[in-house]
């Protein structure tokens, strides 16, 4: 059996490439994987379960030279446009699977392109004898991948025509903990807030989806919707091996730079990939607070490297002001447009009305923001009062030689921040 233990060693290979010296760490791997067929050519029996079990051995052996590695689950795979009758099969193996090596396999997923194959209402009852017998089987279904209307469906199943969108549907009914693409989840509002209401995550998987033509321009991809709409989000690579690469990094890169993700949500995606993944919640909580050492320390290392930049022939500049007026009482939050702000990344940033002074916040590298202050005690029955406005990127040292006006209103005065603009 050498021949095979070596192929079952492809997974310590995984595990290797994700300690390249050129990524800081990488703690948790989640694979997907069709079901074993024919005991695998015999040397097997008909559930994999020789593999499985060297796979774990080679998982616990990585875990022991790798403290910050929290695990390794796959998720078992079905063909959905494949022999009808092997889906039913699979489900029963990763239903067996999962009650027995519960470590290792964590659920199952019906694969492949939705539009031309079978829908899940059509395996309804391959679903339905689990529940009957009272058991769990986790789901992580691929569903929505589709940019169709609900009316044009093109499948070339005569005997199964469900629209591809109605997969999310049933997807949700069947309590599929994390649903996998959701491309056109973007066209049903009400499907969106199930979303959020229920938490269940969308694994969205921005190079497939461009490279199998469903999202034209990364900039345009529902991801960055359903982020701001708060569904759970998570990053997934769908089939990197097919695609031509390894690194799942480059998923990473497309979402970063065409979605205008900042470093908070950066880690607001990497902590989801924990939160809604396969592990268990004991699993969950050991995972997230080695992600918190390893990231904290990823903060001060990046920091350190940023501090020591010096930013030579980088010269700031402030272009423009919004509002321009606010309330006398203060607390109007001025949006300052510019160039090259990055030179105050570690550094105070102050903002000078007339001869008040508050602490700005760096957004990008080109706006900053300032909050006006209380200006109530030098006013007194004027209706305005008008005061320079000028900033500093160097804790105050020296402000930038530019200069605007800001204008101070009494309350009874209306202006645009008394209908919330610029707060």
């Amino acid at each position: 059996m050498p021949c095979f233990k070596q192929q079952s060693m492809k997974t310590c290979n995984i595990l290797k490439r994700s300690r390249q010296p050129t990524i800081s760490f990488m703690c948790w791997i989640e694979i997907k994987k069709y079901a074993s067929r024919n005991g695998k050519h015999f040397i097997d029996n008909n559930d994999g379960e020789l593999e499985l079990q060297m796979v774990e051995e080679v998982v616990q052996q990585f875990k022991g030279s790798h403290p910050n590695f929290i695990g390794y689950k796959r998720i078992i795979n079905s063909y959905r446009g494949g022999i009808i009758n092997y889906v039913g099969q699979d489900v029963q193996k990763a239903l067996r699977l999962h009650q027995k090596y519960p470590n290792l396999v964590s659920g199952f997923d019906l694969v492949s392109e939705e539009d031309r194959g079978y829908s899940l209402l059509f395996f309804l009852e391959d679903f339905s004898k689990i529940s009957v017998q009272n058991l769990t089987l986790p789901y992580f279904f691929h569903v929505g991948e589709t940019n169709w209307p609900d009316d044009l469906m093109t499948s070339l199943r005569d005997d199964d025509p469900v629209p591809t969108m109605d997969n999310l549907y049933d997807a949700i009914i069947l309590g599929a903990k994390r649903v996998g693409h959701g491309i056109g989840c973007v066209k049903h509002p009400y499907l969106m807030e199930v979303l959020k209401k229920k938490h269940i995550a969308v694994e969205v998987n921005p190079i497939s989806n461009k490279m199998l033509g469903y999202v034209a321009d990364q900039r345009h991809h529902p991801a960055i919707t359903y982020l701001r709409y708060g569904i759970p989000v998570i990053l997934g690579s769908d089939d990197p091996g097919t695609f031509g690469y390894n690194e799942f990094t480059v998923d990473w890169y497309e979402a970063f730079m065409s979605w205008g993700l900042t470093l908070a949500d950066l880690r607001h995606l990497a902590l989801n990939s924990l939160q809604y993944s396969s592990l268990s919640s004991s699993e969950k909580i050991i995972a997230i607070q080695k992600w918190n050492k390893l990231y904290k320390e990823f903060i001060i290392s990046t920091k350190g490297s940023a501090c020591s930049e010096t930013f030579q022939n980088t010269v700031p500049q402030v272009f423009r002001i919004f509002p321009q007026e606010g309330k006398v009482t203060g607390g109007t939050n001025i949006q300052v447009f510019g160039r090259n702000f990055q030179v105050a990344i570690c550094q105070i940033i102050i903002c000078r009305f007339g001869n008040i002074t508050t602490k700005g916040r760096y957004v990008y590298n080109n706006r900053i923001i300032c909050i006006s202050p209380n200006q109530s005690q030098t006013i007194n029955g004027v209706n305005s009062n008008n005061v320079p406005f000028t900033v500093s990127l160097d804790g105050g040292h020296t402000f930038l030689s530019k200069t605007f006006t800001f204008s101070y209103l009494q309350r009874h005065h209306v202006s645009i921040t008394d209908h919330g603009i610029g707060k």
